[in-house]
Formats: structure tokens, C-alpha cells, sequence
């Protein structure tokens, strides 16, 4: 049986036509002989149109194009390949301008007259895998840093403003503010990096906060506002700025989910911030929540184990403390220390009479009122 010959003419042409990956062929001079329709969609030109330009003022970025051309011409000379018959990763530029990665492998072909074909393939999915993975590393290790940082007993002041500055690089953003929750549930500025999306002291900073944190609250823990969004917010006086592009705010949880503060990044560029970055926001908050709430449980703990739980006044062990350190301050400079003693005239039959309920109450009264007018 005859079989049928096909030109090798045919066949280029087809493996041109088929193939996945873009197929560049110049001169020495860097003129294009060859285009494939995957080069053609890669870069955004038409075949027909760069036939016979130079190839560097197409598709290589101007930073790179005199080292292209160097390059060319050192092997025309003679010189030693430096990145033929091998893949290596180059930027690329297409039609409309943009840059883009590409892995490239480039041969030269047989014949009498110098021509070199490429093999390009976009890698542009690749790069952002990569990139997307070192971003998750490099935020982990700023999680685990902040833990370490926790576990070493840093205040809330101080753990506020790590956790904050820790945010801000691990999000690449230009401003922060955190905020804690005080003891009689109040907010107090705790810190704050660039021009704070919560900046300004007392009212109205402090309802704005307030409400900002209620309505991050409500949203689950974790709130992200970007354009209009965040004119709206600062329409509504949630904001005292209205000149950012992008807010992010994230509760901070105790035990039992106790809300203890809140921290809040923002960036003037409303693409900094995306729906991702809640993640990374929340393990920071997680982090700087419970130290907080344990910071302030071994505060407690301290202080029960120093004060009346009643009055609130020192206890006996307290007591011998303050006792041993005025004696030493007085044998120090010579002088002398006092002991005052308070007696509650008729407290028994106050007690025996209206019950230990209404003692306990005159106890506070009295305790309060000496803690008023005596140092601590």
C-alpha cells in the first residue's frame, strides 16, 4: 500500500496552527519571520502586522530591550549562548503594555542564515500560585511572632500596637488603628500607624468607634468597606475620614467570645484590600484577643489575691508590703512612718440590727471614702 508524503512545509505549518504554546521565529537582526495564532492571543497581535519588525520593540519590555539586543549581537560575534536550549523565565510585554511572566525556551534552527525560534508559554496562573503561597507563608510566620510576642506577657497597650503594626505589614496597607475595650466599657485608643481610619480623641472618635464596632460585630466579626462603602460609613459619622479607599475592622474576642477591642486598617488604593485578607485579619485579632483577656484574667487574679474582694481596700498580705516598704523609705531618709488605725463605732449593732447586707454596704461606703482622701 502507497503511503501519502506530506510536505514538511504542511506539516510545519500544522504544528504552527496547533500549537498550545506561542512559537517567535526572528534573524539575526531580531526581525520576525514567525507568529503562531498562540503568540498571536498571547500578545495581542496580528500575524500579518509584525511580519518583519523587530521583535524587541514588540513584545520585550523597554528595561530589557538593550540587553536583548546585546545579547542577539554577541552571538552573532561568536559569543557563548547564555539562555539557548534551555527554559528560562523572562517578563514579556503585550500590545496594550502590560507585563506579564513567561517561561521560554529558545533554539537555534539549522540552515546557513542565523534564525531563532522561541517556545513561550504565559505563566502568569503560576506566578500568582507562587506568589499567593509566599504570602501565606510570610503571613503564618507574622502570626507566629505575634503569638511568641504574646506569650513573653506584653500589656494591651503594647500587644494592641504589635498586633496592629502586624496587620499593616502583613497587608502591605498604609494606615491602622486599634482600639481596647477598658474595664467599665469604654473605648480607649490604644494605638495607631499613618493617619488612623479612627483618628481624633473623646467625642466624636468615640461614638464613631463605638458604632464601627458594633456594626463589625454584627457582621461577624470582621468587616471589609471599600468605595462607596466607605463614603456611605463616613456619611453615617462611622468614619472620620472619608478620603480612603478601603477600611477593614476586626473585632478582638476573650474568653466566651467578650469583645476586648478592635483593630481597623485602612488604604487610600480600594484594591488593596479583598475578601482574603479577613482571614489573615482574624488570626491576628484571635492572637491579640485572648492575650488580652488573659492579661487582664491574671490582672484580676492578682488583684483578689491583694485587695479585699468586698471594699476593694488591701488585705493583710498587701498591707505588710505597704507597711515594709514605708519603714524602709523611712529608714532611708531618716524619718518616720505612721500607722492609723479606724474603728467603726456601733458596727456591730448596725450589723446584729439591719443584717450583714446593709454592713457589707456601710463597709464599701467607708472603704471608699478612705481610699478618696489616703494614698493607695
Amino acid at each position: 500500500m502507497d503511503l501519502a508524503i506530506i510536505p514538511s512545509a504542511q506539516v510545519d505549518a500544522t504544528v504552527l496552527r496547533a500549537s498550545l504554546d506561542g512559537i517567535i521565529s526572528i534573524d539575526a537582526h531580531g526581525r520576525i519571520l514567525e507568529f503562531n495564532p498562540a503568540a498571536e492571543r498571547m500578545f495581542g497581535y496580528v500575524r500579518d502586522d509584525v511580519i518583519g519588525a523587530e521583535m524587541a520593540e514588540l513584545i520585550i519590555p523597554e528595561a530589557s530591550r538593550e540587553a536583548h539586543r546585546r545579547g542577539l549581537r554577541r552571538l552573532l560575534d561568536g559569543g557563548a549562548p547564555r539562555i539557548l536550549d534551555q527554559r528560562v523565565e523572562l517578563d514579556a510585554q503585550r500590545a496594550d503594555g502590560t507585563v506579564f511572566a513567561i517561561e521560554i525556551a529558545i533554539t537555534r534552527m539549522s540552515g546557513s542564515t542565523a534564525t531563532y525560534t522561541g517556545f513561550i508559554r504565559d505563566i502568569t496562573d503560576h506566578k500568582l500560585v507562587e506568589q499567593e503561597r509566599a504570602e501565606r507563608i510570610a503571613r503564618q510566620a507574622l502570626v507566629v511572632a505575634l503569638g511568641q510576642s504574646a506569650l513573653a506577657g506584653l500589656d494591651p497597650t503594647d500587644l494592641c500596637a504589635t498586633g496592629l503594626a502586624t496587620l499593616v505589614e502583613g497587608l502591605a496597607v498604609q494606615r491602622g488603628s486599634a482600639v481596647s475595650v477598658a474595664l467599665d466599657g469604654g473605648l480607649r485608643r490604644e494605638s495607631a500607624i499613618g493617619l488612623g481610619p479612627l483618628a481624633g480623641h473623646g467625642e466624636p472618635a468615640g461614638e464613631a468607634q463605638s458604632r464601627l464596632l458594633r456594626r463589625t460585630i454584627a457582621a461577624g466579626g470582621s468587616l471589609l468597606m471599600t468605595g462607596r462603602e466607605v463614603a456611605a460609613a463616613a456619611g453615617d459619622g462611622l468614619l472620620l475620614l472619608d478620603d480612603m479607599g478601603c477600611v477593614l475592622t476586626v473585632a478582638l474576642r476573650g474568653d466566651r467570645g467578650a469583645i476586648v477591642g478592635m483593630l481597623a486598617v485602612a488604604d487610600d488604593d480600594p484594591h488593596a484590600l479583598a475578601p482574603g485578607d479577613e482571614g489573615f485579619a482574624q488570626a491576628i485579632a484571635n492572637v491579640v484577643g485572648t492575650a488580652i483577656a488573659r492579661w487582664r484574667a491574671d490582672a484580676e487574679t492578682t488583684r483578689l489575691g491583694l485587695q479585699d474582694p468586698l471594699t476593694g481596700l488591701a488585705n493583710r498580705p498587701l498591707f505588710e508590703n505597704r507597711l515594709q516598704q514605708a519603714l524602709d523609705r523611712a529608714r532611708r531618709e531618716q524619718g518616720d512612718a505612721a500607722v492609723l488605725f479606724v474603728d467603726i463605732d456601733g458596727f456591730g449593732k448596725l450589723n446584729d440590727g439591719f443584717g450583714c447586707r446593709t454592713g457589707d454596704e456601710v463597709l464599701v461606703g467607708v472603704g471608699a471614702r478612705l481610699a478618696g482622701v489616703l494614698p493607695a
